[in-house]
């Protein structure tokens, strides 16, 4: 609600290439720094695969009523 239309224009314009790493390297060194285990970064990968998989096999990311 903060943020202007202008800013998520902004976002929705950059590559992909590039706005998968700057989202995807911080969120392995948070779940990494949560409990300093390498366990959970390993189970967030997994998982992350998975939701990638089930994606490429038409699986919907939310239910559609």
């Amino acid at each position: 609600m903060l943020i202007d239309c202008r800013a998520y224009r902004f976002v929705a314009n950059i590559p992909k290439t590039l706005l998968v790493p700057l989202i995807g390297f911080p969120t392995l060194i948070g779940s990494f720094a949560i409990r300093n285990a390498l366990s959970d970064t390993l189970i967030m990968v997994i998982l992350g695969a998975c939701g990638w998989g089930m994606m490429r096999l038409g699986f919907s990311p939310s239910p559609t009523y």
